[in-house]
């Protein structure tokens, strides 16, 4: 649990660097992460499981959304009692360092402008 709490803060921070440094040049994203939240929310197996969704393609939109391999853990760790797939830590470690990486990256391009932009 506790190297799965650590890859979703990673991409948490990751995200979170990226929009808010995105944010200060383009206000209006702020609109498009309250539609991108909704869709987030419904894209990720938080409220039903995975198991009964079974349309091939939905199906598969749920399971490359960002925080399917988390929540997808957390239910095999809590409620299964087992170790997670393989599957699920590498989706999970590949999004958590793609999103630290990216957020990094855009943060530190555009950090000597922010204070010019606020």
């Amino acid at each position: 649990f506790p190297v799965f709490l650590t890859l979703q803060v990673m991409l948490t921070v990751g995200f979170a660097l990226a929009l808010s440094a995105l944010t200060t040049f383009f206000r209006d994203i702020r609109h498009l992460v309250e539609v991108g939240l909704q869709l987030l929310f419904w894209t990720t197996p938080v409220v039903y499981a995975l198991d009964i969704v079974k349309d091939p393609w939905i199906r598969s939109v749920v399971q490359w959304s960002p925080m399917s391999p988390f929540i997808t853990a957390y239910h095999q760790i809590f409620y299964d009692r087992v170790w997670p797939d393989a599957a699920v830590w590498a989706l999970a470690v590949g999004y958590a360092v793609a999103a630290l990486a990216g957020g990094i990256a855009i943060f530190t391009r555009l950090q000597d402008e922010l204070g010019e932009q606020l």
